[in-house]
Parts: C-alpha cells; structure tokens; sequence
C-alpha cells in the first residue's frame, strides 16, 4: 500500500494500551493476531521491560508518566489511599460493591474533580502543561490523568448529579484537545460510546481520526486504550483475543493515512503500557488474603459513605489488589505493631515500613530484615546511590563491585522508598507473593483471573515500541519517558 504524500511536521502519538504484556503480545503475534504491532516493531525499536511505578495501579503509573517523577514528589499514592489531611478514604474507582458503600458521588468528586485539580501534586509539572509554556499544544484522549492549561468542562446528566449528590458540570484543566468518556469529548457525533465514564478502544480511534483527517492533530498526543485491562483480569496473561482487538483498532487508525509509510513519515508513533498482571489462584480460603483476619484485634475502620473516619476507628485498610497500605489511626498502636500482625503470613513476600531516617523491609513467614536508606557506596543501573543493611535477598537484589542489581523486583529501592513517602500517614505497606491477592471489607477480587498492584516484575515491566526517533529513553522506566518526549519535540522536532 504506497502513496504519494506530502511531508508535514511530524507529529508525537503515544498510544498507551492498558496492560499490553510482553508475555502476551509475543503469543498474539505467533498466532498472527497482532499483525499491524508486529508492523511497527519491524520498523522501529522494541523493549519488552521498561519498569512502571509502584503500586503497580493506572492513577499512579500515569501520574509517573506525564509528570516524570515517583509517587513521592505527584502524590498519588495508588487507586485507594487514607488522607490524613481531610480524615476521609480517597477512592478513585475499585469494585462496584466498594464504590457504591463510598458513594459514587463520592468517588466520581475524587476521580473527575479532585484528582488532577487538587491532588496531583500543584508543584509539579506535567507535560502538557511544560509543553504549552512553549506555545505548543497537546492532545489528551480517554486518559484520567491528563492536567493541563485549558479550562475544560466535563458535564454529567442531571439524573447522575441529582441522584448521587454529584455537580452536573466539573471545570477542570485539561490540554487543548481532550476528551473522556461520554463526559467530554472533541467533536459529538463521535462519541458514540456505550460506556459513560470513559471511552473504548473503538470511541479513541474515532477521537484521533478525527484530529488527523480534519489536521487537526497537535504536536503531542496521549491516546488510552482502556479494554484489554479488563479481559486479563477476568481471563489472566494468556488471553491474546484482546491484543488481537487492540490490533484492530490500530489497523483502522492507520487507515486514516493514504499509507502506512505516510503514517510513519508524518509521525513519531510509540506503543506503552502501564502496568502488567500476575495470574490469582482458584482457591477463595488460600489465594485471597483477607487483612481483616490479621487485624482483628483492633477497631477496623469501616467502608462509609463519604470515605469517613470516626474517632473510635484505630487501623484502616487501603487495598490495591496485589498490593496494601495499612494505617493505623490510634497513637497508641506503632507501625511496629501493624507489621507484627502479619509478619507470620507466608503469602506476603514483603512488609515495608519507615525507620528513622530510612526504609525496613521484612518477609512474610521469616524472622531476617532489610534496612536501606538514600546516598552510599552503592550505585544500581539508573545512577542512584544507597546504603543497605540486612539480608538483601528479602528485595532480591544482589551486590558485585558495590553495584546493585534488581532481580524480581524492579528498581526495588527508589520504587519502595517513593511510595513509602506519597502521602502523610503512620503506615506500612505490603505486597503479596504471586499468586495471591489483599481483600478486605466489600473490595473486589480476581480469583482466577489476574491482578496487579504489586511490586513483582510481573507487574511492572512494560513494553515500549517507538518509530520515527533514534533517541533512547535515558533508562528503561516509566519516570523517565517525559524526559524522553521532552528530548524528541526539542531535538528531533526542532522545536
């Protein structure tokens, strides 16, 4: 299919595919289900384990993503986390059972009204917002975390905003062109979307043909295909149907083009995902790790309407999947304590928790310790120094020549230590060994399908595939992508 096409600026595309999984996308393409990814990485460059953030859930990573820092400088801890601030349960959207004892008002206020206008941190910049400083405009479609410069206004009908104590209309900062669900979008008659909250591959692709048909398209543009996340979570790692689906929908946005070289001569395509799942068991007693059953002892914060704490509540349990912060509320009970009631759990592989100046890590069903702290001797792979104490093998790092490297988990130090310090809170976190998911009062499962959230390198590598550019990521991380989009419209674009 060749044509004959005039040469334009090129344009930055970032695709981002919810859990497109390495393990995955090489199955769909040995079945001949993913032709057209297959395409672009014959004619660009492929890494299959680019590390995400940590916990491995969408609000964080994409908070990672568009501001190029971790979790302790945007100050989005993960989907559900305690604001000591407000004394209240911030949850952006878990299960269904959970949300509706939140209050949907509640969740939709934290997810379309709080979450990029007020929680993401104000000191930070995100690369819309660094982009339009240089007078260059942005595009954000079907993307939850997209803070920008333009006053934009999401609109909900009257029945949701009456019925859930909810605002009719939502003013918030967005970039020049966006769009999210059936709540905003850039032209109407292409949202005809069947979900109200946000789009689907079909209603994104209809978004971005109607930018480049119309040349409309900005010089940067995030683009989020939301629906292969839910398949791997009902169906696990080995459903490949839902790469071949997003691959369709690729082939008919290449379609837009006269060709596929003018597509890939006009512009700088990139394929990323957030995050990747770890198959949960079958069996309900073994593979759900229910906290309550650990923190019996104590006055369990309820799910209440409004994410309310009362005076009486002494722990609170905030799950992420595979992952879990636990508060306590009572000054009379130390972190000490939360990390006692479930350090004898074999299926938790780690129990992290603030000591003095750094960061101690035990291993469920193990008496040895790990001790770590930012500057020393040693150096890993992204240039970042430590001190370490203890029995390393609990992070799976090893040592040769005071250079650390990670095994199965990631960037292990930097990751723990951000999420450590995202938010204000006496708290500890754990994380749970594959195979195995946190549960707690009226939070949603995955048994027998797969989940994330957790620290594991299951989770958290990613693959990226670039064309148009020679530029590398500085490292293979989610935080350093920005930096990289950065380098690409400066350097490669001239701008």
């Amino acid at each position: 299919m060749k044509g004959i096409f005039i040469v334009k600026k090129k344009r930055v595309i970032l695709l981002m595919v919810d859990t497109l999984m390495d393990e995955t996308l090489q199955q769909a393409i040995s079945k001949g289900e993913a032709p057209t990814i297959k395409l672009l990485m014959e004619h660009g460059t492929y890494i299959p384990d680019v590390v995400s953030s940590f916990p491995t859930m969408s609000v964080n990573i994409d908070s990672t993503l568009i501001t190029g820092l971790y979790a302790d400088k945007h100050r989005i801890p993960g989907l559900c986390w305690y604001d000591t601030n407000k004394n209240k349960v911030i949850n952006y959207g878990t299960g269904v059972k959970e949300i509706m004892k939140y209050g949907l008002g509640h969740v939709l206020n934290n997810l379309y009204g709080h979450l990029n206008n007020r929680h993401i941190c104000t000191k930070t910049t995100t690369i819309h917002e660094q982009l339009d400083e240089k007078k260059i405009l942005t595009a954000s479609l079907n993307s939850f975390i997209y803070r920008g410069n333009y006053l934009q206004r999401l609109k909900f009908p009257i029945w949701l905003a009456n019925g859930f104590q909810f605002e009719e209309q939502i003013n918030i900062s967005a970039p020049y062109y966006f769009s999210l669900g059936s709540m905003k979008k850039i032209k109407d008659e292409n949202n005809l979307n069947w979900r109200f909250f946000v789009g689907d591959n079909k209603n994104v692709v209809r978004e971005l043909q109607y930018l480049i048909k119309n040349d409309l398209l900005p010089i940067f543009t995030v683009a989020y295909f939301q629906d292969l996340d839910m398949k791997i979570h009902k169906y696990g790692p080995a459903y490949t149907k839902g790469v071949k689906k997003v691959d369709k929908r690729l082939k008919q946005l290449f379609h837009s083009f006269t060709s596929f070289e003018q597509a890939l001569e006009e512009n700088i395509w990139i394929i990323l995902s957030d995050n990747g799942q770890t198959p949960i068991g079958n069996s309900k007693h073994e593979h759900l790790i229910d906290l309550r059953n650990h923190y019996y002892k104590y006055k369990i914060a309820k799910v209440r309407k409004g994410g309310r704490i009362k005076p009486s509540d002494e722990v609170l349990i905030s799950v992420n999947q595979r992952m879990a912060y636990i508060y306590t509320l009572n000054k009379k009970i130390c972190t000490d304590e939360l990390v006692s009631q479930v350090k004898d759990d074999r299926r938790i592989d780690l129990i992290v928790c603030n000591a003095g100046d750094g960061i101690k890590v035990y291993e469920g069903g193990k008496e040895t310790e790990f001790y770590f702290k930012r500057g020393g001797k040693l150096t890993d792979e992204y240039d970042q120094s430590w001190s370490i104490q203890g029995d390393e093998s609990i992070v799976d790092i090893t040592l040769n020549n005071n250079h650390i490297s990670y095994g199965s988990f990631p960037d292990a130090l930097r990751r723990l230590e951000a999420a450590m310090n995202s938010h204000d809170g006496n708290f500890i976190i754990i994380n749970a060994r594959p195979g195995y998911e946190f549960i707690a009062e009226k939070t949603p499962h995955h048994l027998g399908g797969a989940a994330h959230g957790s620290l594991y390198k299951r989770e958290s590598l990613v693959p990226l595939i670039f064309t148009g550019t020679n530029l590398q990521p500085p490292f293979k991380r989610i935080v350093d992508i920005k930096q990289w989009l950065m380098q690409i419209i400066e350097k490669e674009l001239n701008l």
